[in-house]
Order: structure tokens, then sequence, then C-alpha cells
């Protein structure tokens, strides 16, 4: 097996063994849309929906706005805003907030893109009491990934992220885990499609929950600004140049 494989698969089994006691089933779609922005930034809008309860309840629907820059060819800085509606152990949507300021890195080999991601995110309320908390907790978290081009304009990837708890009182305490595969087939040069499979647990906890999730998205990259040209002057009208009179002829 080669070396990018054998990486692939020992990052997937790490994810995966958790041993979980309450399992739930859930759906998650978005739509999101990517545009090149002027001095070398590039904005991002996710809007997304998660449903949980074996797919049948709204548990999570938010708005994601984030900014990035690159700062060389293979690093990118990014600060990130989450607004949205949770549902909270009551069963009632509670508006919530997140911030994050990521700092990532990819590189390619033989076919093969690695990428890593470093997050940093906090709210403004702590969310320890309830379920499925990991989104908006403050958290260090730390993902790794693999993807390659497995046909034409077909690409798949495989990520595992890991959730460190940034709060005084379980500080750097891992809380969550989570693991994905996904395929993005384009549909045109700036549409893709997503198609995946998720899994996330709780580590830690007394009845750690597990979910498994069917994962579906639409991206769209807009069309870069377009610079605008300074106004041409009107040229200065000439004036008519007289006829000179011609002799009559004979």
């Amino acid at each position: 097996m080669s070396s990018p494989k054998a990486f692939a698969l020992l990052l997937l089994l790490t994810c995966t063994g958790a041993v979980a006691q309450v399992n739930d089933f859930g759906a998650w779609t978005s739509l999101s849309f990517r545009q090149k922005l002027p001095a070398g930034l590039r904005g991002d809008l996710e809007l997304e929906s998660r449903f949980n309860e074996n797919g049948t309840s709204l548990g999570n629907l938010f708005a994601d706005l984030s900014v990035s820059h690159k700062l060389n060819d293979y690093m990118r800085l990014a600060v990130n805003g989450r607004f949205g509606n949770k549902r909270d152990n009551t069963f009632e949507f509670q508006t919530r907030m997140r911030y994050a300021v990521d700092l990532s890195a990819s590189t390619e080999w033989k076919g093969y893109n690695f990428s890593i991601r470093s997050r940093f995110q906090s709210s403004g309320s702590s969310l320890a009491s309830e379920t499925r908390n990991a989104e908006f907790t403050n958290s260090w978290r730390n993902k790794v990934g693999i993807s390659a081009k497995l046909m034409k304009k077909t690409t798949g990837s495989l990520s595992c992220e890991l959730f460190n708890s940034l709060s005084n009182s379980n500080a750097m305490m891992l809380t969550d885990w989570r693991a994905a595969f996904k395929v993005d087939r384009k549909i045109s040069k700036r549409q893709t499609l997503t198609l995946g499979y998720l899994m996330q647990g709780e580590v830690n906890r007394a009845n750690p929950l597990r979910d498994y999730v069917i994962v579906a998205g639409y991206s769209w990259e807009l069309k870069n600004f377009k610079k605008c040209s300074p106004p041409v002057p009107d040229e200065p009208q000439k004036a008519p140049v007289p006829l000179k009179s011609q002799p009559p002829t004979m």
C-alpha cells in the first residue's frame, strides 16, 4: 500500500476509534458562495441547516461569513463569524453567535493534496449543559485532510478533526471528534455539488453521543470584480478644412 493511501486509512481508523453509547442520524445541507475581493482577500458565505433526531428535527440554522487572506503559496489566514439559531435541550431555538480565527496550510504531492487547519473559536455564551455543543463552545480545533482526483471533474476527500476545550474548568481537554468523507463534482466552471458522509462523537462524557450524518451542498464561485478604467477624455473636434476652389475647365 502506498504511503498516501496508508495515511488515509490510518486517519479514518484513528478518528472512528471512540466508543459511543447514544447514536443519532442527521442530515446537513448547505449553500455557499465565494467571491475574490480586492487587496488579495477572499470572502465566503455559507448558509446551512442541520437536522438531527434521525433527520426529523431541525436543530441548527445558521450563516457563516468569513474573510481570508493568502499569506503565501501554502498558508491562508481567515476570520469567521457564525450567526444563527440553535435548538437547546428544551427544544426551543436560541440565537447564537460564534467567532473564529483560522490558520490553514496545504500542499500537493504525487496527485494528492494534504491540508491542515487550526482554529480558535469563541462564543458569547456557554453551552456546556447542551448536547451537540462543540460548534459554539470556546474550543481549539485541529483538522487534517487528504484529497485526490477520482475522475474527470470529481474529487474525493477524507478529513478528521479534534476539539479541545478552552474553558477554565477543563482547559485543553479533548471533548469531541469528527471524521468525514466527501465527493465534490463540478457541474460548471464555477459551480460544485458536494455529497458526503460524516461521523462525530463526544469524548470524556458519561453518555457520549455519536452522530451519523449525510452531507449535501452546493457552492458557487462568483465572478471577479471588474477593474474600473479611468474615463477617456473626449478628443477636441477639428475644424473642417475649407475646400480649395478649382479653376474652371475649358
